[in-house]
């Protein structure tokens, strides 16, 4: 990879040492020729034409601040109107050279008449340059003169000698560097740094990606000091301020759970019954203490809110204090309005400081196009790193492109160049910056169409990093998972690690689904009791239960849920014909408590509900919530109802790939009750209680459409289908005229049989690969043969093959839970083996849950 080679800082300083003045855009350059100064000089040497003009007493984001202040303090502007009139005054000011010429560009009226005036009137730096020349006797060279704006070069002499970034020959530029992870390639910086010296280490790196973050907490963490920049918007007791006061003002009612981390910011311990319950129901310790300041943030001034804060955390709030100084905003009452505004203000206008720390100095790809340090360190490098220009009426949108592509060739060669880069992330290729299309003349879209080395860091043993305590921990092996694991390590084991660290359970939903299970096994045990009990009363036992979880706008809907669901739940079990002897290969446990039990005092005592298995030859475990009889499992279900053909396709293995969200409840439970129950067919049934609760409420329900049953037959789809129960299958429930069945009954059951049981069935579920398959030609021509050639048995035999294929998608066989164990034990072996190591994702990570908490 070649490119136009730049000078180094080193050559630039050669070339203009003998110069009175040297002017350049970048004050990092200013300071780095400075430095390279053999002996001292008076008056300035490097400078920008800002700090010539004004000195270097008040940066450009100080002015903009005091400016923005004055507009919406002393003028009356709204806060937006006055940021954004500001911002395009000042960007055609330096663009044009002319602060009037915004009005040319469509900028008029009274408020814009208003910011011109102050910018004229208030001393600043933009103002400065307008009045200041260079003296015409100053032998002055400027810098790379395209990385000057308009308003800058209104200071420049007549007479000056322009000084060029790039020579005429080529450089080459270093391979790329590609890590696995951006963990890894942190850790391989960190070794790096460590060896050049952090003094010597420059790192660019776009500050808003997640790799600055991770490198500042890795140099912490081993005590290697970088030069960094606090910002006013960071600091914790106003982002927890600003927090708790928008959460105060919220309408609806607020559970612990949703503040959490501002309870934790505030040392507030809160317990996991605690964080369920509304803020108003909290009655003791520090959670009362803070409800009392909570309750009445919305009737005070921002002051004694501030004071409240202070007295309840023990901490001064100086930086908030100074903000709402600073916005004249103290005897204001809190509202949702101005705390708007001061999140506006902060984004826009937050003051920094510079934390002066020597060691590694970070830099943006955006503001700069050198730097200064003997190893720099490229992290990233992706599409982030393009500087778009704005769209602006005074900016010339191609000239700028080329300009900024000019500053990203010359901050490749900064120092020696070391290009770190991640090659996928979440899955995806990352795609280069623009600009390296530009620069290298080859056609690529990821970092491995470039040259490269994939490298590691370094596996080495080391006393630096957090503190930390060991601890002798025996891993032990999973042996066995329940079908919700499996789901989450099939759809991606990267979540299947993050779900066992997190709960995101919604308590209301889990209470829900707890009353209506407990009320279905209940009713099993006292069909006559609870009849007796009457809806009203036990939907009064359920609300009650279910309130200190629910919003109140949620209460209504509960309570119809709770009407049709017990409606539902009884009627289904009344029509069922129960079997109430008790089943091998399950297990009650005592810990399982059912609420109505304890509040009519009446046992459960049946051994066919809420049943337990767990099986480590299998490698699974379940529970089932009815066992009807030897042949029939019922799994109730508060969801929606699916078809029997995406139930099946969310669980063959052959199938779920093409699922988002795959789901192996059936298979497990089949693939562990057959092995009770071999050679029996056996069926399983989903009651979805409350799919119908529309027509319910219309009073056009019928409670079978709550009803899925997929159906598991003891033998190979391939011997099922030459059996009479598939030929009974492909002519019931149609006409004798159909097509089908004119065929099928002119062919007979034996003669079908004969052609299934010679024939080997496509193992694919596609019905087009099916109908295309020399199978199906064999048997549209055995068919012509054994009925005769006619249109009709043409269409009977597509019919016929489309049907079966319906069979398949629509049930399991015993290839399909034989695959579907063999899958389980894969699985298993997977999950123990990145145990050990490190769970991929193996997913898109749009397509998964708790996307923000997949880590990189």
């Amino acid at each position: 990879m070649k490119t136009q080679k730049a000078k180094n800082l080193d050559q630039v300083y050669e070339e203009v040492r003998e110069y009175d003045l040297v002017i350049t855009a970048e004050a990092s350059t200013a300071d780095s020729l400075k430095r390279r100064l053999e002996e001292t000089k008076l008056g300035r040497f490097a400078v920008t034409p800002q700090r010539l003009a004004y000195g270097d007493e008040l940066a450009e984001e100080d002015f903009k601040r005091d400016i923005f202040l004055k507009l919406v303090k002393e003028e009356g502007l709204r806060w937006k109107q006055a940021s954004y009139l500001l911002r395009n005054a000042i960007s055609c000011w330096k663009e044009c050279g002319d602060l009037e010429k915004v009005k040319e560009h469509g900028f008029t009226g009274e408020a814009m008449e208003k910011v011109i005036k102050i910018l004229q009137n208030t001393d600043n730096p933009l103002k400065a340059l307008e009045n200041y020349r260079v003296p015409e006797d100053k032998n002055v060279a400027v810098l790379a003169p395209y990385q000057l704006n308009e308003l800058d070069k209104k200071i420049l002499p007549d007479d000056y000698e322009e000084i060029g970034l790039f020579l005429d020959d080529e450089q080459d530029l270093p391979e790329f560097k590609v890590f696995n992870s951006s963990n890894e390639l942190i850790q391989a910086l960190k070794e790096s740094i460590e060896k050049v010296g952090p003094q010597n280490a420059g790192v660019v790196v776009d500050p808003s990606s997640g790799y600055q973050a991770l490198l500042e907490s890795a140099l912490e963490s081993s005590d290697i000091p970088y030069l960094k920049q606090q910002d006013l918007s960071e600091d914790e007791d106003l982002r927890t301020f600003l927090s708790l006061m928008r959460t105060g003002l919220s309408s609806k009612r607020v559970r612990v759970k949703d503040i959490r981390p501002v309870l934790q910011e505030l040392n507030v311990p809160v317990s996991s019954v605690e964080s369920e319950k509304f803020i108003e129901d909290l009655e003791e310790g520090r959670l009362q203490e803070f409800r009392d300041v909570f309750s009445m943030m919305q009737h005070l001034p921002f002051e004694e809110v501030v004071r409240k804060y202070e007295e309840f955390t023990g901490r001064h709030l100086g930086p908030v204090k100074s903000i709402l100084s600073e916005l004249d905003v103290e005897d204001e009452m809190v509202s949702e309005a101005r705390i708007n505004q001061i999140e506006y203000y902060l984004d826009s206008f937050a003051p920094s400081e510079d934390i002066e720390e020597d060691g590694v100095l970070f830099a943006d790809p955006k503001k700069v196009s050198r730097v200064d340090r003997p190893a720099v360190f490229f992290v990233g490098m992706d599409t982030e790193w393009r500087q778009e220009p704005e769209n602006l009426a005074w900016i010339d949108q191609e000239k700028r492109e080329k300009e900024n592509l000019k500053d990203f060739r010359s901050l490749l060669q900064s120092g020696k160049p070391v290009f770190m880069v991640q090659d996928r992330e979440m899955n995806e290729d990352i795609k280069p910056c623009f600009y390296l299309n530009e620069l290298i003349d080859e056609d690529f879209q990821n970092f491995r169409q470039l040259p490269h080395r994939r490298v590691r860091p370094e596996e080495t043993e080391t006393e630096t990093g957090f503190e930390r305590q060991g601890l002798e921990i025996e891993q032990e092996e999973v042996e066995v998972l329940s079908q919700s694991s499996l789901n989450d390590f099939a759809m991606s084991p990267r979540y299947y690690y993050i779900s066992k660290l997190v709960s995101d359970v919604d308590e209301e939903a889990l209470e829900k689904g707890n009353l209506f299970h407990d009320y279905a096994e209940f009713y099993v045990n006292y069909p006559g009791f609870m009849d007796d009990k009457g809806d009203e009363e036990v939907i009064s036992f359920m609300m009650n239960r279910i309130r200190p979880f629910a919003d109140d706008l949620d209460l209504e809907k509960l309570e119809t849920e709770f009407k049709v669901g017990l409606k539902n739940i009884r009627e289904f079990i009344k029509n069922r014909d129960i079997s109430r002897e008790e089943i091998d290969g399950y297990e009650k446990k005592d810990r399982d408590e059912n609420v109505f039990s304890e509040e009519y005092g009446k046992p459960v005592r049946s051994k066919i509900t809420e049943l337990w298995f767990k099986d480590k030859d299998l490698g699974g475990k379940g529970k089932i919530d009815f066992l009807q009889d030897q042949q029939n499992l019922i799994d109730y279900k508060s969801g929606r109802r699916k078809s029997e053909k995406k139930v099946v396709k969310k669980s063959k293995v052959a199938l779920h790939g093409d699922e988002q969200y795959p789901n192996f409840q059936a298979p497990m439970y089949l693939a562990y009750h057959r092995k009770k129950n071999p050679g029996e067919k056996i069926n399983f049934t989903f009651f979805h209680f409350l799919d119908n609760l529309g027509d319910e409420v219309t009073g056009k329900a019928s409670n079978g459409d709550n009803v899925v049953t997929v159906t598991y037959y003891p033998e190979k789809f391939s011997k099922a289908v030459a059996s009479n129960q598939a030929f009974e299958l492909l002519i019931k429930d149609v006409a004798k005229s159909n097509d089908r069945r004119k065929t099928l009954e002119k062919l007979g059951c034996h003669q079908f049989k004969k052609f299934m049981e010679e024939n080997e069935f496509p193992k694919t579920h596609d019905k087009k690969e099916v109908l295309a398959s020399k199978f199906a030609e064999d048997f549209k021509a055995y068919a012509k043969k054994e009925v005769g050639d006619y249109k009709y048995v043409k269409n009977g035999v597509k019919s016929a093959l489309k049907k079966l294929v319906e069979f398949h998608t629509e049930n399991y066989f015993r290839d399909d839970i034989d695959l579907f164990e063999e899958f389980l034990e894969e699985k298993l072996e997977e999950l123990n083996d990145y145990r050990g190591t490190r769970f991929p994702l193996d997913a898109k990570a749009d397509n998964i849950p708790e996307r923000d908490l997949i880590v990189k």
